[in-house]
Order: C-alpha cells, then sequence, then structure tokens
C-alpha cells in the first residue's frame, strides 16, 4: 500500500483532497464544488466522486486505494436508502487513509430506517456533521462551504491547521453545521443571531467558522467577527475560524457558516413547527435582503437580482412557459 495512505503527515506532497458523494442532495454538492473550483489551482488536488457509481464503488474495491488521500470527506442524502446503504461500503474503504476524515450527513432519515449506519460513520471517522434544517439556500450555503473549508485549506487567507480541525472534531459526541449571509454592516448582528438560533447551542467544546466575503473584507472585520464568535462560547471552547476571499463578490457581501461541536442530547435537529411557528421560522431563517419574497407555505424562490444570495446559491428559475 502507498505509505502515504498512512501518512499522519497532512503536508505530505502530492496529497490529494477527496468528496464522495451519495444521493441526489450530496451529488449536487459535488457538481457545485467542482464549478467553484474549476478556475482554482486547488482543483488539481480534488477527487469528487459520485460513491453509488458502479464504476467508482469497482475502483475502490481494490486493496489499494486508487487516490492518495490526506482530506476525506464523505457526503450522505440521509434521505436517500441507497446511500444510507452505501455509506457501509464507504465507511470500511475510507476508514484506513485520510488524516483528516469528516461525515456530512444531509436531511434526516426516515423513522423507520435503520439507525447502525450512523453508529459506524461516528466509530470511523473524526466527526459526523449534520446539516441544521435552514431554508435551502443557506442549507446549500453551508454544506458548499463546509466542503470548500475542509478541502481547501490552502485557499484561507490566514492559514488553518489540518489537525486542529481534526482535533476539534474530536471534541464531542456530535457536530451540526448552519449558514448565514448578510450584505449590510447593520444587519451582521442579526444574521448572527439567526445562525445561533438556528444551531441551538448545548454544552458546546468546539467550534469551526469559515467566513467568505469579496475583496473589501479586512483583517480588522474579521478579527471583530471572531471575537463576537468566541463571548459566545464557553472559555475553554476550542474555536478556528476560516477566511476565504471570492474576489466576484459585490462589496458588502458576507457569508458565514458555522460549526459547533458538543453535546445536544436527545435533542432534535428540528421539529415539526405549526402554520405560524413555521412561519416566524421562516422569517427568522431568511437571507438578509429588503427585496426578497416570502411566502408562508409554498417554497421560496430568490429573484435573480437578488443582492445578497450569491449565484451559485440560487434556484433555477422556472421558465415563462412553465405552468
Amino acid at each position: 500500500m502507498n505509505p502515504l495512505l498512512l501518512s499522519n503527515d497532512p503536508d505530505a506532497s502530492n496529497a490529494l483532497s477527496l468528496c464522495i458523494g451519495l444521493g441526489p442532495e450530496a451529488e449536487q454538492l459535488l457538481r457545485a464544488l467542482r464549478a467553484q473550483m474549476q478556475t482554482e489551482a486547488a482543483i488539481g488536488g480534488l477527487v469528487a466522486q459520485s460513491g453509488t457509481d458502479p464504476a467508482i464503488v469497482d475502483a475502490w474495491s481494490s486493496e489499494t486505494p486508487p487516490y492518495p488521500c490526506v482530506l476525506v470527506v464523505l457526503v450522505i442524502d440521509a434521505r436517500d436508502r441507497q446511500a444510507r446503504d452505501m455509506s457501509r461500503f464507504w465507511t470500511e474503504r475510507l476508514a484506513p487513509i485520510g488524516y483528516l476524515r469528516a461525515a456530512l450527513v444531509i436531511g434526516d432519515q426516515p423513522a423507520t430506517a435503520e439507525p447502525s449506519w450512523r453508529q459506524e460513520l461516528s466509530a470511523h471517522f473524526d466527526g459526523v456533521i449534520d446539516l441544521c434544517p435552514q431554508h435551502p439556500q443557506l442549507r446549500r450555503m453551508a454544506a458548499l462551504s463546509l466542503g470548500i473549508g475542509l478541502l481547501f485549506l490552502n485557499r484561507t487567507l490566514i492559514s488553518i491547521d489540518a489537525a486542529d480541525l481534526r482535533d476539534i472534531l474530536r471534541l464531542g459526541s456530535q457536530a451540526r453545521s448552519a449558514a448565514t449571509i448578510w450584505s449590510r454592516p447593520e444587519r451582521r448582528l442579526f444574521a448572527l443571531q439567526r445562525v445561533w438560533h438556528t444551531l441551538q447551542p448545548g454544552q458546546i467544546q468546539g467550534a469551526i467558522a469559515f467566513l467568505h466575503g469579496g475583496v473589501d473584507l479586512s483583517l480588522d472585520e474579521f478579527v471583530r467577527l471572531t471575537d463576537h464568535l468566541c463571548r459566545r462560547l464557553p472559555e475553554d471552547a476550542f474555536v478556528v475560524m476560516g477566511w476565504f476571499p471570492h474576489p466576484e463578490w459585490p462589496n458588502g457581501r458576507r457569508g458565514l457558516e458555522l460549526m459547533l461541536v458538543g453535546d445536544w442530547g436527545d435533542t432534535p435537529l428540528a421539529t415539526t413547527p405549526g402554520w405560524i411557528a413555521g412561519l416566524r421560522q421562516e422569517v427568522a431563517e431568511r437571507p438578509d435582503d429588503e427585496d426578497y419574497v416570502w411566502h408562508p407555505v409554498e417554497p421560496v424562490v430568490a429573484d435573480v437580482d437578488s443582492r445578497d444570495i450569491p449565484f451559485f446559491l440560487q434556484p433555477a428559475r422556472r421558465s415563462d412557459t412553465q405552468k
């Protein structure tokens, strides 16, 4: 076996980042990752594959894995039965490789599903991260931000040590992630309160945050945001915050993914609210844009001219001919 596969050195030469997607929404994330990174030098180190593709499964069934990987992320759409079943295969194949291994779970599994696949993930990965229920655009932001943050540490303007991320993921029994977006400084506090409310913090041991912004994002703003988050966490919490620049973003736009690691006990990721509660939750979670159109029942569709929602997060617009 290639010694790099078992290396404990995150800086090993020609190391690769690996992302395996299981299920429809996970594969959407793979496509978004490829689209976001295609103009970046880092794309040379990314392997993003569908874990349900028979050819991919066959390639990984051999004794020696086909790629030397240091940073590994397995994304699972928990609502998809095939994805849950295939997670067992990938848990076994990915367990012996990589320096940092994280599993990202999207959605809730059906109540009748066998829970053992989750237990196997927890036993073999450094951390199993659940995406909190949010508006679909914010959930996509959280998933994509986590993918970029965990797989492309070299893109941060302030260095992040892979060992620190691994240590934080190992601190608690649970990890939850959510995202928020704002476009004006006066809306920043509301946006931070929104993501904090979504996460429903329990007994927190650590946090990982990835801040995204345009070229106008300053070091002073980054430091102030870091201080704000640290004040909300226990003094002994292990906190790491990364800064990812997006030159194509307009001035003022910010995106923040926040992952908390700790223990929520039996507190569910979400409850089923009544109509009024659902409307309140929807208003509390909405991206910060006064021109955004909201409806209490039907899915929300953003206008393509939305100032706050990055293009890659906007849903495809319906054709005028569609009914």
